[in-house]
């Protein structure tokens, strides 16, 4: 956590308020936090540990700014970071929430490193949320009047992000991507292996059943609901061996993609996403036309 706060204070658009709101720690944090003597520093403190959803809608109802730029407590921000956003903000005004890329620093390695990765705009990033959530959270900065008071769901047990970012897009709101590398997401290698493993949360399948309906404008029918999630749900995995469930997805993937409504660039954004989330699963597929 110490890390996290010293990259945040370190931002070279040094114009800001700092809100930090410990959730229930047990450790030495809190006296920590009241050891700052920055002026940038305001505290607040949940008497227990409530979790994320509830902590960032404290943190949403005290912020008075024009901007929410939100920092993880495991992650460190590069002193680029804020500039950088705010001056994309600033030269697009229609978007709401601009992230960027991370480092992913695993026990203290190197696990994955995210620099070359092409800037996506709102097409991709709508089509992409199909799929997964397409913002790395822990750099998320948003426009703050265009939330229109969303908040977080706080009865979720994972995906919150997930779904206010869907409901931004419900709103007409404006999604981003940048390929700058502005933060180092640290890890341990037992979350890592616990995330991949896991089944998406109910709440995450509400979400991905909402956008099915959004971007195709029919809802997602229970006979097709087990070979969507097959493509859509990164905990599950295909064996080679498996023909007819490899099948059924390229059928489905090509009936996807007809029932598009559009006919040129969302058809092809749909199909390479779609393509790269099978080949995760083990699937190869050279075009849509393989049904």
């Amino acid at each position: 956590m110490k890390q996290s706060v010293i990259s945040c204070l370190a931002q070279t658009h040094s114009k800001f308020e700092f809100i930090i709101c410990d959730d229930g720690s047990t450790d030495s944090s809190w006296e920590y936090l009241q050891a700052c003597r920055d002026p940038r520093v305001r505290l607040l403190r949940n008497e227990e540990n409530r979790g994320n959803p509830f902590t960032r809608n404290r943190l949403l109802d005290a912020a008075g700014g024009r901007y929410i730029a939100w920092a993880d407590a495991d992650d460190v921000y590069h002193p680029g970071r804020l500039a950088r956003q705010l001056a994309y903000m600033q030269a697009h005004p229609d978007c709401t929430v601009v992230s960027a890329c991370m480092n992913r620093i695993v026990d203290g390695r190197l696990r994955l490193k995210s620099e070359g990765k092409q800037a996506s705009e709102h097409a991709v990033l709508r089509l992409e949320m199909l799929f997964n959530c397409p913002l790395n959270n822990p750099l998320a900065f948003i426009r703050a009047e265009s939330l229109h008071g969303l908040r977080y769901p706080t009865a979720a047990r994972g995906g919150a992000d997930y779904w206010l970012w869907w409901q931004v897009v419900r709103g007409g709101g404006q999604l981003a991507l940048l390929p700058d590398v502005l933060a180092d997401y640290r890890i341990h290698a037992q979350q890592v292996s616990r995330r991949e493993q896991s089944s998406i949360s109910a709440l995450v399948r509400e979400v991905k059943a909402g956008i099915f309906t959004d971007i195709f404008g029919r809802p997602l029918g229970e006979k097709d609901t087990a070979v969507h999630f097959d493509m859509v749900d990164p905990g599950v995995k295909i064996g080679s061996s498996e023909g007819a469930r490899i099948q059924r997805l390229l059928d489905w993937l090509g009936q996807l993609t007809d029932w598009l409504p559009d006919t040129g660039a969302d058809r092809r954004i749909f199909s390479q996403l779609a393509i790269q989330a099978l080949g995760k699963k083990g699937v190869r597929v050279k075009s849509t036309s393989q049904r």
